[in-house]
């Protein structure tokens, strides 16, 4: 009888500590997932940044100034992701500041590009983003959109 208690309180503490793995092991998959995809949608927010700075850099190289249309830009070099809201907040002929939010997430990013007169270089300032973010409604759809489109093709490959 003295040897089943110490034995049965170690099973019981294994069993604690794989519990407790378990749900260590959850949480650290479901926001590894959700950093990823900030870090995605951040990404994306920051390309097309990048693209509407050099197109408004061949812009003000072809006319002098910066344009507040963003229709008047070249397309070539600018193609913004559908995703991707870019709004331009100020532009003259010396300064271009141009903003990005995403429809998934919270977070804005902004990005300014200067030309001094009789100066021929740019400088290129950003693109910078806030440190919060938070998921949007229309994330959740999307990740219910997602989810219903794989246990789709798990059922397809059922059958």
């Amino acid at each position: 009888m003295k040897g089943w208690l110490p034995r049965t309180a170690l099973l019981g503490f294994l069993m604690l500590l794989v519990a407790v793995g378990f749900v260590a092991w959850e949480w650290r998959s479901r926001n590894m997932f959700r950093d990823t995809w900030d870090r995605w949608f951040t990404a994306e927010m920051r390309t097309n940044l990048r693209r509407i700075a050099e197109a408004e850099m061949t812009y003000h190289a072809a006319h002098g100034t910066y344009t507040d249309d963003i229709e008047a830009l070249d397309f070539a070099i600018f193609d913004p992701d559908s995703s991707v809201r870019l709004l331009v907040n100020s532009a003259d002929s010396t300064r271009f500041l141009g903003l990005a939010t995403h429809a998934l997430i919270s977070r804005r990013c902004s990005v300014t590009v200067r030309r001094a007169v009789g100066d021929t270089v740019f400088h290129l300032d950003g693109p910078w983003c806030t440190e919060n973010s938070r998921y949007t409604a229309k994330y959740d759809s999307f990740r219910t959109a997602m989810k219903a489109r794989a246990a789709a093709e798990r059922w397809g490959e059922r059958r």
